[in-house]
Parts: structure tokens; C-alpha cells; sequence
């Protein structure tokens, strides 16, 4: 299930559109005689020893894109549910902002499996701008995930 990123609008003639989905691998050994299912599907629940990713979707609008420069920068967060800590370890992804409008972007954050222990946790993605030198831009969004059930599997 997408969910979308909020962003505070304060440059003239910018905008973005942003939306996110967590996605779980397949499972890589199919039943005898079954054919391999390798894709990706929506989820919230998901074995710890599975890979999983968050999907970015955005594109920019306005006239303003012809006069930036810099890169986005793309965070995942889960928090745990129930007591205890968990920090999620790189997690992140650094690409470069498309000078043009109308410019639609695909990325994704992908986590192995077995990073995250067993609980449920509260998925929250972001996005930061920063310009050429490195200085933080005037853009900045979030978003509200899922709440995700990571599960453990007997052999």
C-alpha cells in the first residue's frame, strides 16, 4: 500500500509529488514443480530472513528546477513497538537531483535479510535536499508507513 510524503512548500514555482511502498521478496525456493517467483510484492509482514525495500516514487514541478542543483537524500527509519531499541544500519541512498521539470524519480532502499529482529515497528521514510557544496537545501519531506511485522521462521 503506497503512502505519500508531506513536504513544507516554501519555495515559489517548486513543488514535489512523492509517494513510498514497502515491498517484500518473494520467497526463492518455490514448491517442486512450481515455477521461481523472484518479484517483489507489497507488504507489512515480513520473515526476518527475507530482503525487503521501501520504493521512492517523486517527480519535481515548477520552473524553479531549471535553476537547482544538488542531490536528494533518501532515508528509511523503522521504530520499534513495545519497548526496546532497534537502529536501523544504512539505510540510506544519495542521488542526484534532475535539473528539469516534470522529472520522475525511481529508487529504492533495499535491507537484507536478517537486519531486523523480530517485532513490530513503525516504518517513517524522508527525503532531504542538498545543494552542490553539500549545504542543506530547502527541501525537506517525510512520510508515515505501515506499521511492519517482522516474524521469525522455524528450519
Amino acid at each position: 500500500m503506497p503512502f505519500t510524503m508531506v513536504h513544507e512548500d516554501i519555495l515559489p514555482f517548486f513543488g514535489v509529488n512523492c509517494q513510498c511502498e514497502l515491498e517484500e521478496r518473494s520467497l526463492p525456493q518455490p514448491l517442486p514443480g512450481l515455477p521461481t517467483t523472484t518479484g517483489w510484492a507489497p507488504t507489512n509482514i515480513i520473515q526476518t530472513g527475507q530482503n525487503w525495500r521501501v520504493q521512492f516514487d517523486w517527480n519535481t514541478i515548477g520552473p524553479l528546477n531549471y535553476y537547482m542543483a544538488g542531490t536528494w537524500h533518501l532515508r528509511v527509519y523503522l521504530e520499534k513497538m513495545g519497548g526496546g531499541e532497534f537502529t536501523l544500519p544504512s539505510a540510506n541512498k544519495t542521488v542526484n537531483f534532475v535539473s528539469a521539470p516534470h522529472h520522475y524519480s525511481n529508487e529504492y532502499i533495499e535491507i537484507p535479510g536478517g537486519t531486523v529482529p523480530a517485532g513490530i515497528y513503525k516504518l517513517v521514510t524522508a527525503i532531504t535536499m542538498k545543494g552542490p557544496g553539500g549545504i542543506p537545501g530547502p527541501i525537506a519531506m517525510f512520510g508515515e508507513g505501515p506499521m511492519v511485522q517482522f516474524y521469525d521462521v522455524g528450519p
